[in-house]
């Protein structure tokens, strides 16, 4: 139950913040990245920029190549953990089963623009 409470009030923190407090409905496209998982981004053009991944089924494995929508945005080197419905880490595009995660950007310290990848 304690679990429950901690997601509930992570959830409802990432409800205040932007993008997700703006509502605006052309910053949100989705995408359909297996038979029970789906990505919705908040297009903001940089650092509010947000990724949310459901996934309803088993563990899933995905290579971002084949989805641009899940590319970090421009000066950014990739994703990482805002968060997580279950205590999960979010590593090498793979998916924890029944489990939704939240991404924020975030640049890698020294990287250049043609080194970044997902």
């Amino acid at each position: 139950m304690e679990s429950a409470r901690q997601a509930h009030g992570g959830d409802a923190r990432c409800a205040r913040e932007a993008p997700f407090s703006a509502q605006r409905n052309d910053w949100l496209h989705g995408s359909i990245l297996g038979e029970e998982c789906l990505a919705l981004r908040w297009l903001t053009g940089g650092a509010d920029d947000r990724l949310l991944i459901v996934n309803t089924g088993a563990a899933l494995h995905y290579d971002p190549v084949a989805e641009p929508l899940l590319a970090p945005p421009a000066g950014f080197a990739r994703w990482e953990a805002q968060w997580c419905s279950e205590a999960m880490t979010f590593e090498e595009w793979t998916i924890a089963a029944d489990a939704a995660i939240v991404l924020r950007p975030a640049r890698n310290e020294g990287t250049s623009l043609a080194q970044m990848r997902l």
